[in-house]
């Protein structure tokens, strides 16, 4: 498989996979999970506007090296304000340890297909130097440490 389609591939998973959070997330409706949410439904949007993308294009154009860039800062920030939520809906009993386990995975495994993603950006991007403002630092550590 070529990058591009390596790239959908891994893509499609994180898809589905916030598909799922938002789907099994309990509706608490406060501000803590309306902001992750929030930035979960970004991240889908970019990912759809990426893998539209890579079906036109496949090579790093410019409105391809936008949407990876909020694709992995919204990753990074979901993941912050997902742990502050799961705490304070922890020690307020307002979930199940249970359900909270589960969405944890997800988001954990988003991460993991992020990271995969890395080494095929890298690729089409035309060298580790040049995919550095697109991928976050604690990405290219865990793909560079999977290598």
């Amino acid at each position: 498989m070529n990058a591009a389609a390596e790239m959908a591939y891994h893509l499609k998973i994180v898809e589905g996979l916030a598909d799922r959070v938002l789907q099994q997330n309990p509706v608490l409706k406060n501000p803590m999970e309306d902001r992750y949410t929030e930035i979960l439904q970004e991240k889908k949007e970019a990912i759809h506007n990426t893998l539209s993308e890579l079906k036109q294009e496949p090579s790093m154009t410019e409105e391809l090296h936008k949407n990876l860039s909020v694709i992995y800062r919204a990753d990074e920030t979901d993941k912050l304000l997902f742990e502050q939520w799961k705490r304070v809906s922890s020690q307020n009993n307002w979930v199940n340890q249970e359900e909270l386990e589960e969405l944890e995975k997800d988001m954990q495994r988003m991460k993991t297909e992020l990271e995969e993603v890395v080494p095929f950006i890298e690729e089409m991007a035309g060298g580790w130097e040049k995919m550095r403002f697109v991928v976050p630092a604690l990405y290219r550590e865990q793909a560079r440490k999977g290598e």
